[in-house]
């Protein structure tokens, strides 16, 4: 309470010698418009710095020092702009009520129209981040922005990705669950380019009709679609240059829109060279004997991935509407690695390993949804049918050499994977009354998936490696949710979801089960939420979620770094259960959260093991004791001068382990921080500059340390008629490494890996607008008028 009171002193002190202009803007149908600029003008006709936008009530809330005589501009695309005038300013307040605006249509040859949306938004459950006319992601996947974004963690290394210092995420496209595990949802977002999308919505504390799975949350993608009837689209493509390789991309949108149907198409292919580079020093004590060791490889590697959307949506009848989606994606990774070995403590020559490997992954979505609304009650039904499929055989050419003798070695792995998931839900949304209203639903997933492994040892096969398992999973799940608005400042969100679950890994060659689990939990959610004033708003939410092992973690595998180490699977995997209180506070454009998450059993992806009799590591997923995060992040957006918009975000987190297993005895803590900063400068309307980066200080990667890194990046843009030219210098200074350190002084054991994933390079990007531009356009004076204060 000491808190709130503090913030209501310090918002009335902001308050003060100020006027205040306030109102609502509507259309014609009484619909709210949303993101609409408000531009205060002076008297003489000049435009001032003092503006805002709507919020998506399309309420508006004005601030100025400025006194006398002065008149508002409000301009919304598709409307006509409108003028209040005659405004007399004395440190008073203005109260322009509902504000109608009509709307406007003109041949888009005859204007020239400029829009831009808030790059970050927050709402009860989410943070919001618009894609559009953002310089910066042009070019850009939205693996890479999700890389940039304030509270993410992406690890291309174990293909993982962390918000908010938690595992287990889930993405969601266009609202709707992709079902990928989580080593193919990091290849797929780097395949999915940002100029296909508009925004990213992080839910860090979903509410009981999501998914109880993934302790982090969801990352849903909001992919472009046409508002207005008939076509539009966006082709782009860029090309990537680093040590004199190449990544080049090409994607295509396109919507065609009527009055009862949407079709929406997205495709996009990327073809990366860039190259990898890995080291790795190792010291341990095995029997009492110490050995060191130095590793050093280069990849000549190619990725090609390919994603393909189909979205068609119908409206039968005001009561009715039916949806289908159709969607593909492949990813193509061919590497050949040398690799040099050395021991360090041995008169020994060094060790040379030639590596190839050949890794594809196909899977198809076939997603069907229907919606009735009759009366005040709307019901969905939504059904969706994966399939896919991973292949990986990799081939070990090994010299071992010793001064008086060497020995060729030929190893050879091979995994074939099939997966399949069937998911169907029915959901009930009715509104008793004008502030309440209740949702339920159930849902029920089939996972279904076959795993065969083998190890050749020149030719001859390893028995003690080859595995064939097939793992089924079953979750049933049933929930209700209540949404009231307790007053016109006061929102609550309160809901219980019940999960059923058994999980079976039947091995085929032993004829037994290798795990058969069930879990029968509870999951709660709290939203609060408290519009303080129109300046203040504090949200409040609690959550309790479950992260269950990806079955590509828990089925058995191969993959050697040396002969001495290797990636291996972990069938004795647990769920992890998560406890989250997060608190949001907003005044203005300065957005605060804090969130406060206790983990039990975590789940940490490729943690070394060491075998103390023979020295062997195997680096598998493990689970670790506990895990308890506080993390604040801060984000303010200003203008320093009238064409220079500056994005600050700020995490800090306090990260504390504690472990007492078979991977060791641990009790770690730390103090993490993360600064992410984004500058857009406008030299004119076509033409801008940008420079944006992050510096993450050393974290936890399980029990590994992670160091910090870093990236710089500087891009100018110009826009014309149609096309976007955008050319970007990313990680100008080669910061953007990943060096883990893990240390068991009980075993004697220290290990250091870095990576080097994203060399400096130059990217050079072009991307065309086509289609029905000229609906629903308005004619404005060539100005610094349509800027919108960020958030």
């Amino acid at each position: 309470m000491r808190f709130i009171f503090f913030i209501l002193q310090l918002s009335c002190c902001f308050l003060s010698a100020q006027s205040l202009i306030k109102g609502t803007v509507y259309d014609e149908s009484k619909l709210a418009v949303p993101y609409a600029d408000i531009l205060l003008i002076q008297s003489d006709g000049q435009t001032t710095s003092d503006q805002t936008i709507t919020d998506e009530n399309g309420m508006f809330l004005l601030e100025t020092s400025r006194t006398g005589v002065a008149e508002i501009q409000i301009i919304s695309m598709g409307f006509e702009p409108m003028v209040i005038s005659d405004l007399e300013l004395d440190n008073n307040t203005i109260d322009l009520g509902i504000i109608t605006l009509f709307e406007a249509a003109y041949a888009l040859d005859d204007v020239n129209v400029t829009a831009k949306k808030i790059s970050f938004t927050r709402k009860i459950d989410r943070a919001i981040i618009n894609l559009e006319d953002d310089a910066s992601t042009s070019g850009s996947s939205i693996l890479d922005v999700l890389e940039r974004t304030p509270g993410i963690i992406v690890d291309r290394q174990n293909e993982s990705i962390t918000m908010l210092g938690k595992t287990g995420v889930n993405v969601m496209i266009n609202g709707k669950m992709s079902y990928m595990p989580a080593s193919a949802i990091v290849q797929y977002l780097n395949g999915l380019r940002s100029e296909n999308a508009t925004s990213i919505e992080l839910i860090t504390t979903p509410p009981s009709k999501f998914d109880a799975e993934g302790n982090a949350g969801f990352i849903n993608i909001e992919l472009k679609k046409s508002a207005d009837d008939g076509y539009n689209g966006n082709i782009a493509s860029s090309i990537s240059t680093a040590k004199g390789k190449t990544s080049e991309d090409v994607n295509l949108s396109f919507n065609v829109n009527s009055k009862k149907s949407n079709l929406a198409f997205n495709y996009s292919i990327i073809n990366s060279k860039l190259p990898i580079a890995f080291d790795m020093t190792r010291s341990m004590e095995i029997n009492g004997v110490t050995t060191q060791t130095y590793l050093e490889a280069k990849r000549d590697n190619t990725r090609l991935v390919q994603n393909v959307r189909f979205g068609y949506d119908y409206e039968h009848s005001e009561k009715l509407s039916l949806a289908l989606t159709v969607s593909g994606y492949e990813n193509s990774y061919e590497m050949i690695e040398d690799k040099y070995v050395s021991q360090l403590d041995e008169l020994n020559l060094d060790d040379n390993y030639y590596t190839t490997e050949d890794n594809f992954w196909k899977n198809a979505q076939l997603g069907i949804s229907a919606s009735y609304r009759f009366k005040k009650t709307k019901i969905d039904f939504t059904s969706d049918y994966l399939q896919y499929s991973n292949d990986q055989p990799v081939y070990y050419s090994i010299s071992i050499n010793e001064p008086t003798e060497s020995e060729d070695l030929s190893l050879q792995t091979t995994k074939n994977s099939p997966f399949e998931i069937l998911a169907n839900s029915i959901d009930l949304e009715t509104n008793w009354n004008e502030r309440m209203t209740f949702s339920s639903g159930i849902k029920h997933i089939v996972n279904s998936y076959q795993n065969k492994t083998s190890l050749f040892e020149n030719s001859v096969v390893n028995e003690s490696f080859s595995t064939d398992s097939q793992l089924d999973e079953d979750i049933s799940a049933i929930y209700s949710q209540l949404q009231a608005d307790l007053s016109d400042n006061i929102k609550v969100q309160a809901g219980l979801r019940f999960e059923y679950a058994n999980s079976e890994i039947f091995s085929n060659l032993t004829q037994e089960d290798l795990v058969n689990r069930t879990y029968k939990d509870f999951f709660p959610s709290l939203f609060l939420s408290y519009k303080i004033n129109d300046f203040n708003n504090l949200n409040l939410s609690v959550n309790r979620r479950i992260n269950r092992p990806a079955f590509t973690d828990m089925a058995p595998f191969l993959f050697f770094v040396d002969l001495d180490q290797a990636f291996q699977g972990n069938v004795e995997l647990k769920p992890s259960y998560t406890n989250n209180i997060q608190l949001d506070y907003r005044f203005k454009s300065i957005n605060l959260n804090i969130q406060y998450a206790n983990e039990t059993d975590l789940i940490a992806r490729f943690q070394p093991k060491v075998d103390q009799q023979t020295g062997f590591i195997t680096i598998t997923p493990q689970n670790i004791d506990k895990q308890k995060t506080m993390t604040a992040i801060l984000s303010y957006s200003f203008f320093p001068i009238q064409d220079w918009n500056l994005r600050l975000f700020t995490t800090v987190s306090h990260i504390d382990i504690q472990n007492d297993n078979d991977l060791g005895t641990y009790d770690l803590q730390t103090l993490n921080y993360r600064l992410n900063i984004n500058n857009t400068i406008n030299l004119n309307e076509d033409f801008s500059i940008q420079v944006w980066g992050y510096y993450n200080s050393k974290s936890f990667f399980g029990i590994s340390t992670l160091d910090p890194n870093g990236s710089l990046n500087l891009g100018l843009q110009k826009k014309f008629k149609s096309y976007t030219l955008s050319l970007q210098a990313e990680n100008i200074l080669d910061t953007q490494d990943w060096q883990f350190l893990t240390e068991n002084p009980e075993d004697n054991y220290r290990q250091q890996m870095n990576w080097s994933f994203r060399p400096p390079q130059v990217k050079l990007s072009l991307s065309y607008r086509f289609g029905d531009n000229n609906i629903k356009v308005k004619e404005i004076r060539e100005s610094e008028e349509t800027k919108r204060m960020s958030l």
